[in-house]
């Protein structure tokens, strides 16, 4: 079924998300796993090793951008509807975050290696991106997630709200006369 589908029925299912970051994981563990000897030397064997890479890496671009896009849908329907109790109290985000900051850090062992290599400096880069991408928004909707779950503290205070906003403004022009 495609993710469309599933995104139609629940925009935070947490198995639509867990499906796509193994996706993306199964990808990232065959670029990770490449090695200098097999990517080096122009033979018949290494360019069945560096297609093999490249499109590892076409098909972990192409499934983050699925969960990059599943992800942003998520996020956009949290800020407009309120999401359900379930998926505020079972916060199904940080778990993929943690899953692709983890491959960020395994692919981060392999720049230099695919940053000497012309044919792939780009792919790999591009990659990098979108897995940050990815990562930043899904760990973003987490936080999202559980600042909905905390009831903020609120305290009495009595104030000079005047005062406040003239220390505000003092502040301000003078954060400005520093940067300036």
């Amino acid at each position: 079924m495609k993710r469309d589908q599933h995104h139609r029925h629940d925009p935070y299912s947490k198995e639509v998300m867990l499906s796509l970051s193994l996706r993306v994981s199964l990808h990232c563990a065959l670029v990770a796993a490449a090695t200098s000897t097999e990517l080096g030397a122009p033979t018949e064997q290494s360019a069945v090793a560096v297609a093999k890479i490249r499109n590892a890496i076409k098909e972990a671009i192409v499934n983050l951008n699925e969960l990059n896009d599943f992800v942003f849908d998520a996020g956009r329907s949290m800020l407009t509807n309120m999401p359900p109790r379930h998926v505020i109290e079972n916060e199904p985000f940080s778990e993929v975050a943690n899953t692709l900051r983890a491959l960020e850090s395994v692919l981060g062992t392999k720049v230099e290696l695919f940053l000497s290599l012309p044919t792939m400096s780009e792919e790999f880069s591009a990659l990098r991106r979108n897995l940050a991408t990815t990562r930043s928004r899904t760990a973003q909707n987490a936080m999202i997630l559980k600042q909905m779950s905390h009831t903020p503290e609120s305290f009495e205070s009595s104030i000079d709200m005047k005062g406040l906003e003239a220390l505000a403004s003092i502040s301000t022009e003078r954060l400005h006369q520093l940067v300036n």
